[in-house]
């Protein structure tokens, strides 16, 4: 059973937000004014690292390559550049990184989502399909596996 003070609390908080409902919405939509550009960065890096299960494309200049995640974007990127600092990326894409430079690899450095997938398998069989196609034409730099 709920306690008794529970109940009370929860009668008189109802009935308070209806008494003011007006000044409750007035001072949240002047939060979201003064916050707007906060609330635009959140929600963004919010939709950015859902897990969900994706194949993306990296294009750095004109050499691309293709992966699969179910984890954010904005975390498997960042997992990339620590895989590349550590010397366990693909070799082509540490070479970039050594001949262009950090920064400069940085900037050409493009990650896009190219599909959304119910489940990790489905990921995993669209990038096997686009490796099938692309693996061995110039500028993909994927390996086989």
């Amino acid at each position: 059973m709920l306690d008794e003070a529970k109940v009370k609390k929860a009668e008189y908080l109802k009935k308070w937000r209806e008494e003011n409902s007006d000044s409750i919405k007035e001072h949240a939509k002047k939060w979201r004014e003064k916050n707007k550009n906060y609330t635009k960065e959140y929600d963004k890096k919010y939709r950015e690292n859902i897990k969900e299960n994706i194949t993306y494309i990296i294009r750095i200049g004109s050499e691309y390559y293709f992966g699969h995640t179910s984890q954010g974007l904005s975390k498997r990127k960042t997992q990339h550049f620590a895989d590349i600092k550590r010397g366990q990326a693909n070799k082509r894409m540490m070479e970039l990184f050594h001949n262009l430079g950090e920064e400069a690899f940085k900037n050409l450095f493009d990650m896009t989502i190219i599909g959304k997938y119910k489940n990790k398998a489905e990921a995993e069989a669209q990038e096997a399909y686009l490796l099938s196609i692309y693996v061995g034409k110039p500028g993909c730099i994927n390996i086989r596996k």
